[in-house]
């Protein structure tokens, strides 16, 4: 258990520090405010490595952090992406 703590956390500290984390979010909020072409590049690199951390990132990514931006209003989404795009907040657990 605690190796794939440790794992998943590695994984996420590496995502973020290569800009995985929140392409697509705004740069005001951490993100790198890049567009989906670039995103589904990165996407294709981190799949050649490892299909399950490619599942894991586009979850964070794609249906988590787009769903925030989308629906959530300014205070929510000032409280929960910084978080969630630096992998200090994975989805919806702490």
């Amino acid at each position: 258990m605690r190796r794939s703590v440790a794992v998943r956390q590695g994984f996420f500290r590496r995502s973020r520090n290569l800009g995985f984390m929140g392409m697509t979010a705004p740069a005001h909020l951490g993100g790198a405010g890049a567009e989906y072409v670039s995103y589904t590049f990165a996407l294709m690199e981190v799949v050649a490595a490892d299909g399950a951390l490619l599942t894991i990132n586009w979850i964070q990514n794609s249906l988590i952090l787009s769903g925030i931006l989308k629906d959530g209003n300014p205070a929510q989404q000032e409280r929960l992406l910084p978080r969630l795009i630096a992998g200090t907040t994975i989805g919806p657990l702490r």
